[in-house]
This record gives structure tokens, C-alpha cells and sequence, in this order.
């Protein structure tokens, strides 16, 4: 049967095999243990991964503009009204790293959960898109809270 290596780079070559050819889809993918598997990582420039209806690179040019747009419409026109909520970009996090290439943009919302002083929404973005952020510049981030992309979830779903 093989090492557990051995055993994950005979999927990755069976995916790969699946891949190349243009058009192909690929619905599930079972293990020999025929349990499916759930999770995989795409390499390569020309590999784009689709729901059939977008791919996964549409999926993020609509998560970036979703993201100036809400980030825009808080800072300009609700955060003036009162609401408290802090949107702001940093090229560092709090502890003065950063992955290379990005940076990261966030808001920070008073009392979504009363238990809490404050709570985080952020997004990681490369430099490239900066300039689409108008938004204060921090020299870095503030504290990280812990959230996961769930917590983004509903705290997106209080605002």
C-alpha cells in the first residue's frame, strides 16, 4: 500500500494527470481508502479553478471590491455618524512582520459582543492594490484578536 508520502503523491499525480488537459472537470476525489478528499492545493499558471459559474480568481476580485466598497461607504459616510467603527490599512502587523508582498487592511468595530472591548474584520491584499484602499495608514496593525474566517463571518453579518 505504501507510505502515507507515497500514498498523498499518487493523488497529487492522478490530480495533475486530471488537470491537464484543457476542459476537464473534476467533480470528487476519493483516497484509496475511498474516502473523499476535501482539500487540495493547484499549482501552475494556467490552472484555474471553477463552480462552474466563476472562477476562483473572479472570486477574489470580487472579494477585493466588496471589501473597498464596504471599507469606503463605513469610513466616509456611517463612522462619521458616530458608530465608532475603525477602518484603517497597515504594510505591518502589530508584531512589525508582514508577509512579503502584502499588506493588510481591517476594521475595527466597538462592542459587536459585550463580553469584548473591541472586535476585528481584516483582509490580507498585495501591494499592488494599496492605493484602492483610501483609508488611514497605521504604522501597524492593531492587536490581533484571534478572529477566524468564521468570526469574519458574522461579524460582517452584525455590521
Amino acid at each position: 500500500m505504501g507510505s502515507l508520502c507515497e500514498r498523498k503523491q499518487i493523488i497529487i499525480m492522478h490530480i495533475l494527470t486530471i488537470l491537464t488537459p484543457n476542459e476537464t472537470t473534476i467533480t470528487e476525489i476519493w483516497d484509496e481508502t475511498k474516502a473523499k478528499i476535501t482539500a487540495f492545493t493547484f499549482q501552475g499558471e494556467d490552472v484555474e479553478v471553477t463552480d462552474s459559474y466563476h472562477t476562483l480568481s473572479e472570486l477574489y476580485e470580487m472579494r477585493l471590491a466588496l471589501t473597498v466598497a464596504l471599507f469606503r461607504i463605513y469610513d466616509s459616510y456611517i463612522t462619521p455618524l458616530g458608530t465608532r467603527v475603525k477602518c484603517w490599512k497597515s504594510k505591518l502587523y502589530f508584531d512589525g512582520t508582514m508577509f512579503d508582498g502584502y499588506f493588510i487592511v481591517g476594521m475595527t468595530i466597538p462592542q459587536l459582543d459585550a463580553t469584548k472591548p473591541h472586535q476585528s474584520i481584516s483582509f490580507h491584499y498585495k501591494m499592488e492594490h494599496w492605493d484602492k484602499f483610501n483609508l488611514i495608514e497605521l504604522p501597524v496593525s492593531p492587536p490581533y484578536d484571534g478572529h477566524t474566517s468564521k468570526d469574519v463571518i458574522e461579524r460582517l453579518m452584525k455590521l
